[in-house]
């Protein structure tokens, strides 16, 4: 009969640290030269009409930008976002914001104050929540840029509007010139 030592916290956490570890472990290792590349991280939800301008830039960025960018998408809770750009320097934020002129869009720098006054995100946690959490807890990336493209139709089931789209693909085009 094999006895085995009681679980401490301690053991739990260790624990924990080690399948986490086993799971960032599955992703394809960083090289020195791809973790000075440009991070892209297209936000949105693709079932939500205008929702998913960030998505659809993120997709044309990969496109354009094959070896320069990292691409990636955030569907889900946006405080995952602090675990995504904890290894790059530069990060780019591409989202969907409501507003009165579909299509429009902002380029807006995470250190000016009109990212956390922006209006309300469609998201539980919005991207000026996130920024302003990663700046208090000292884990803002080096640059971190982010582009708001206004929408106005966010019914689920809905695709994005013709401007939005549009201008889902001009802010792609920027990013990668």
């Amino acid at each position: 009969m094999t006895t085995s030592a009681p679980t401490t916290p301690h053991r739990r956490r260790v624990r924990a640290v080690t399948a986490v570890t086993r799971i960032r472990s599955r992703r394809r290792p960083i090289s020195p030269n791809r973790a000075a590349a440009t991070l892209v991280i297209g936000i949105g939800n693709p079932d939500r009409g205008d929702d998913s301008a960030g998505l659809l830039a993120a997709r044309r960025v990969r496109e354009l930008c094959v070896r320069r960018c990292r691409v990636v998408e955030c569907t889900g809770s946006l405080t995952s976002l602090l675990d995504l750009w904890t290894s790059a320097d530069r990060v780019i934020l591409i989202d969907a914001m409501l507003g009165e002129h579909p299509g429009r869009w902002r380029r807006l720098d995470a250190s000016a104050a009109e990212i956390l006054a922006a209006p309300a995100s469609s998201h539980g946690f919005g991207v000026g929540e996130v920024i302003g959490l990663a700046r208090a807890l000292g884990a803002l990336p080096r640059s971190l840029t982010v582009y708001a493209i206004e929408g106005d139709t966010f019914v689920p089931g809905s695709p994005a509007s013709e401007a939005v789209a549009a201008a889902a693909r001009e802010v792609a085009a920027r990013i990668a010139a």
